[in-house]
């Protein structure tokens, strides 16, 4: 249905009235303005399959149970939220939020509702092959989990070590380029002159430009960091590149999203985070190896640095190790060995062993995001494959719209 029929079953009274506490109403809907036009001609007489689109949800402030807490008020997790997965029926389902609005309370012939809820409009979600015919409207289950993205709920910056606010603001900030030259005994020559020669004389606590300056980047303290660690694998900023591309589900056929041609395309501007102008698959050694044999299902993985060490590791990258791609959930460098620990098998390889002494190579960072109507918001573009004229070639995502595969047209 529409939105606002969607919506009015919100406010209708009677048994007609869907917000009842407790509850996410999903509405799926082929004929919204959201809807982008994947229905066209490919070849004579081929047509992609039509089926139809979620386009909003509605969440109550109240859950069922969060962490076994009965009734809990959820409000600061989704005035936050990104995403919301869930699985219905064996299919599974991630929406990408794209705007919000929040309704405190509807007054029925009088009465106000205690079901205060948020209406979510989404990224067009093609509904999987089968599940239109399982559907019913409306359709009722009971004791559905489902995942928040991000679930912040009592984390704040306020107490992470780098809030430079809460008293820990005691370093200034060094300069990347001037240095303290020690005058107190002799003014003529400073006494630590031979370690300014060398490059080895510390650094001075100065900032290195003004506060005025459009340019300015540095603090005068040493401070305001947060990292994804912080807020549940959040990135707290990114930088990156717009280009142009075409955007498929991860189950368009080779044949659809190879060769359109330019006229049939529907291109728009997405932003990559990777370290080109325009985004690639590319993967690199880092100089590690791993010291003994890996077997199947070892998630914590030590590792060894080679005779030049090439590369980091941070949370979030895709590795390879022969065939096997391996995404990274956390790194330890305190043991020895350090470890890192992953999911095995990424991005549909096969979780194998390995022998002792093979070597890391890791695929170079590449998030990709689509802005939002208004552009004041990103959105990642997760499970999708991302056409590219100018390469000619179709990016792969995971779940967290980071690149680990591709596919080159000809």
């Amino acid at each position: 249905m529409t939105e606002q029929q969607f919506l009015a079953l919100h406010t209708t009274g009677g048994s007609a009235n869907i917000n009842t506490s407790y509850t996410i109403n999903v509405n799926y809907d082929d004929s919204s303005t959201l809807v982008p036009g994947y229905v066209r001609s490919l070849e004579a007489g081929r047509t992609i399959e039509v089926r139809d689109y979620i386009t909003g949800i509605t969440v109550t402030r109240r859950a069922r149970s969060v962490d076994g807490v009965q009734g809990a008020d959820v409000l600061s997790i989704l005035e936050g939220l990104h995403k919301v997965r869930f699985a219905f029926d064996g299919y599974d389902y991630a929406l990408n939020i794209i705007s919000r609005s929040y309704y405190p309370g509807t007054g029925v012939s009088g009465v106000t509702r205690q079901t205060p809820y948020f209406y979510f409009r989404v990224t067009p979600f093609q509904l999987p092959t089968g599940a239109t015919s399982d559907l019913t409207d409306p359709e009722f289950q009971q004791n559905i989990t489902v995942d928040f993205t991000p679930f912040i709920e009592d984390l704040e910056f306020l107490f992470v070590d780098y809030n430079a606010t809460l008293n820990n603001a005691q370093e200034i900030r060094r300069s990347f380029k001037i240095v303290v030259a020690d005058r107190k005994q002799d003014t003529a020559l400073p006494t630590n002159f031979d370690a300014i020669y060398e490059g080895t004389a510390e650094f001075a606590e100065i900032q290195d430009s003004l506060y005025s300056d459009t340019g300015w980047i540095n603090g005068r303290y040493n401070g305001s960091k947060t990292t994804a660690d912080n807020y549940s694998g959040l990135v707290p900023s990114i930088s990156g590149r717009s280009f142009k591309g075409e955007v498929f589900s991860e189950n368009t056929v080779y044949s659809t999203f190879c060769r359109l041609n330019s006229s049939s395309r529907a291109f728009e501007e997405l932003f990559h985070t990777g370290p080109r102008n325009l985004p690639d698959y590319t993967t690199s050694p880092i100089g590690i190896y791993i010291p003994t044999l890996l077997t199947t299902n070892t998630t914590t993985i030590p590792y060894v640095s080679g005779s030049q060490l090439t590369g980091s590791i941070d949370r979030g990258d895709i590795l390879i190790l022969d065939n096997e791609k391996l995404k990274v959930r956390s790194v330890n460098q305190l043991t020895d060995p350090p470890t890192i620990t992953v999911t095995r098998g990424w991005g549909g390889t096969v979780d194998a062993p390995h022998i002792a002494d093979t070597e890391f190579y890791k695929i170079d960072r590449t998030d990709i995001l689509r802005f939002s109507s208004n552009r004041n918001k990103t959105n990642v573009l997760d499970n999708s494959i991302i056409y590219t004229e100018a390469l000619n070639l179709a990016l792969h995502t995971d779940i967290y719209g980071t690149v680990f595969s591709q596919s080159i047209c000809p």
